[in-house]
């Protein structure tokens, strides 16, 4: 899932995004798994284990978030709500949608 977000946010690192000094989405996002500095204070490097360790706290949390919001979702719909959130953040989350494949 973590690899999926990088290659998704950053193809891996080779996206352009990279030779901005690790900023993206118009300065807004930084890293390998695009932190929004508009919501959190991004760490490290743009490749560094803090970096990702950041990043994957911040999805654990999205999930967590979602399963709490939206109780009656499977495990499944609330892994993909959890994505969505760690995207576009757990306020615009606000029904399932089937347009997601896992």
């Amino acid at each position: 899932m973590i690899a999926g977000i990088i290659s998704r946010e950053t193809r891996g690192g080779s996206e352009n995004v990279m030779l901005k000094g690790g900023w993206g989405d118009h300065g807004n996002a930084f890293g390998l798994m695009q932190v929004d500095k508009r919501r959190h204070t991004p760490e490290g490097g743009w490749d560094s284990e803090q970096h990702l360790n950041q990043a994957t706290g911040i999805l654990v949390s999205s999930i967590e978030q979602i399963q709490v919001k939206f109780k009656s979702w499977s495990k499944e719909q609330q892994l993909k709500g959890g994505l969505a959130a760690y995207n576009m953040g757990i306020q615009n989350v606000i029904r399932e949608s089937t347009a997601i494949p896992i």
